[in-house]
């Protein structure tokens, strides 16, 4: 087939085509069908991704509890809040007392 005769059969492919139809489908119930299984195929790769990571961390919080005791004791919000907003303030107003001293 000649290159104008490709062309001609491709855009009068193109014509029988919807605007929301996919180029590469050529029904709405294949471009469908291939979204679903496309939906389960994330869906189950999440399962297996999350899923492993969460028996990883049961799994070393079995056999470590100690670490993870302690390790909650370093990760105390509330009170290391205060100690870092405190060194916030002072480094913020130091610097700030600084530059208007400067005008």
């Amino acid at each position: 087939m000649s290159d104008s005769a490709t062309a001609v059969h491709q855009e009068e492919a193109h014509e029988h085509h919807s605007s929301s139809l996919q180029h590469h489908f050529t029904t709405y119930e294949q471009q469908m069908e291939a979204g679903k299984i496309g939906m389960w195929l994330f869906l189950a790769t999440e399962i297996l991704l999350f899923g492993g990571l969460f028996v990883g961390f049961g799994l070393m919080q079995a056999k470590y509890p100690e670490a993870f005791v302690e390790a909650h004791h370093h990760l105390d919000k509330k009170s290391r809040l205060f100690e870092h907003r405190g060194s916030f303030d002072q480094q913020f107003y130091h610097g700030h007392g600084r530059a208007l001293r400067q005008d």
